[in-house]
């Protein structure tokens, strides 16, 4: 049976993509029965923590996750970055875990941005959300920006806005970029914890 959907709203929303950094040598290492496991065991905590932060989980990717908060909930007290501090913070109190199982203890970089996205819902059985927008896109090409900067959170400017009075976090700029398959320049910056 194949889903209908219908255009029913525009929203302003932050997407944060979540990727695991070396995954296809972890894979390799590990195989991808144990790699699975891997993956799952790290995105189990992850998941825990989702409600605290109000986020919503849009899909998992293979070795990434998107995730999606309404613009007020996701700026209001930085729960977008706290939420990826968090999982970061929460893999490494359990790194004994990871070495005696794996071997191999996971790192993640992620990409945050924010805009207005167009908002397909399916029609039932088993409603499903489609979000599309240049968003999306951006948020992808930042995440690419992690590995060449061998960085964990990079943002757009829009993101880095918000955090310029932050407390809890550095805020630093590291270029204009005419990112992959745009027309137009993003400024782009690295965010980490104090």
């Amino acid at each position: 049976m194949t889903k209908t959907y219908r255009v029913t709203r525009e929203e302003e929303r932050i997407f944060m993509f979540i990727d695991l950094k070396s995954s296809t040598s972890i894979a390799e290492q590990l195989g991808h029965v144990r790699y699975s496991h891997f993956l799952n065991t790290s995105f189990n905590f992850l998941s825990e923590m989702i409600a605290d932060y109000q986020a919503e989980i849009y899909q998992f990717v293979g070795d990434e996750v998107v995730l999606t908060w309404l613009i007020d909930i996701g700026k209001k007290d930085e729960q977008c970055i706290k939420l990826f501090y968090n999982f970061k913070n929460t893999l490494s109190l359990r790194q004994d875990i990871y070495q005696k199982k794996f071997g191999i203890i996971p790192e993640f970089r992620a990409s945050v941005h924010s805009g207005i996205v167009s908002v397909s819902e399916s029609k039932e059985p088993n409603r499903e959300l489609l979000y599309h927008g240049d968003v999306l896109n951006t948020c992808s090409r930042i995440l690419e920006l992690c590995n060449r900067y061998n960085t964990e959170l990079m943002v757009s400017d829009i993101v880095a806005i918000w955090l310029q009075s932050s407390l809890e976090y550095t805020v630093q700029y590291i270029n204009k970029f005419i990112l992959r398959g745009k027309k137009h320049y993003t400024d782009i910056f690295i965010i980490s914890q104090v």
